[in-house]
């Protein structure tokens, strides 16, 4: 997926998705000139991306459901709508697009509140060399809680099926010899896919 392609600045290949599609940025923004800034910030990082810029509550809606972002940029504030009723709709709509607040002040404990209500980051519009880390992170972050729960997926759907195959010894429906080496085989890929859930959780509580 898309986390390939976060590498240009630290001489990673950001160019496209793996699928051969741009990054997708969903901007909540009621300055033209400030969204074009956010814009110009990812492409100086050597990200390549398709931007929408909305700032109501019925075109940001609109924009999650029919131009499907793989990354939302938003303003705390804005003159008809807000960050933190976008974040909401957001974590209905599409719970795994890294959500980051870029906005002109926000105090400590509102930033801490916005990270608990499940957005991804923050960053301030006058510390604007520390988008491109943020979503760098972000968006690798995302992409290894998507792989984690395929593989939560994976075990489960093997642990179903030794327990399947322990029925079926039990039953002597199939031949013993080859029941065990399947159920070795099984077991073996029950011990990987563990392996592989620790480490992607170890990674996002690191950085939690």
């Amino acid at each position: 997926m898309w986390h390939t392609n976060l590498r240009r600045a630290k001489g990673w290949n950001m160019s496209e998705t793996s699928q051969g599609h741009e990054l997708r940025v969903l901007i909540l923004e009621d300055v033209p000139t400030d969204a074009e800034l956010l814009e110009h910030e990812l492409r100086k990082g050597g990200l390549r991306f398709t931007a929408r810029r909305v700032e109501s509550e019925a075109a940001f809606t609109e924009a999650l459901e029919n131009f499907k972002p793989h990354l939302i940029l938003a303003d705390y504030r804005l003159p008809t709508f807000d960050g933190v009723s976008a974040l909401r709709i957001a974590k209905k709509k599409a719970a795994d697009v890294p959500f980051i607040f870029v906005t002109g002040a926000m105090g400590e404990e509102v930033a801490i509140d916005t990270l608990v209500s499940g957005a991804t980051d923050y960053v301030l519009k006058d510390r604007m060399a520390k988008l491109m880390p943020a979503v760098e992170r972000a968006l690798k972050e995302a992409e290894e809680s998507v792989q984690r729960r395929k593989a939560e997926a994976a075990l489960r759907q093997r642990l179903d099926e030794v327990e399947r195959l322990n029925r079926l010894m039990v039953g002597r429906e199939l031949k013993m010899v080859d029941l065990k080496k399947e159920i070795a085989l099984l077991q073996q890929e029950v011990a990987e896919l563990k392996g592989i859930i620790e480490e992607l959780r170890g990674k996002i509580e690191q950085r939690s």
